[in-house]
């Protein structure tokens, strides 16, 4: 039962993390392309950042029995 309790909290940081990190995303891509930031932010070349988003692959439940093992 703990270690279930310590993935779902791994999970939740993950989660947490993910959305922090595209949040400031947002802004980054914001404040490049508002004036009169977005002239200076052309002149250092700076460039729309994507979205974090998971491999399909990735997102595929792990079996925690089998890492276990190993």
């Amino acid at each position: 039962m703990n270690l279930q309790l310590t993935i779902i909290d791994v999970e939740e940081d993950i989660a947490a993390a993910r959305n922090d990190y595209n949040s400031s995303v947002v802004a980054y891509n914001n404040q490049i392309e508002m004036m009169p930031s977005s002239w200076v932010a052309k002149e250092m070349g700076a460039t729309r950042k994507s979205y974090f988003e998971a491999v399909t692959s990735e997102r595929e439940n792990v079996s925690v029995k089998d890492l276990l093992k190993k």
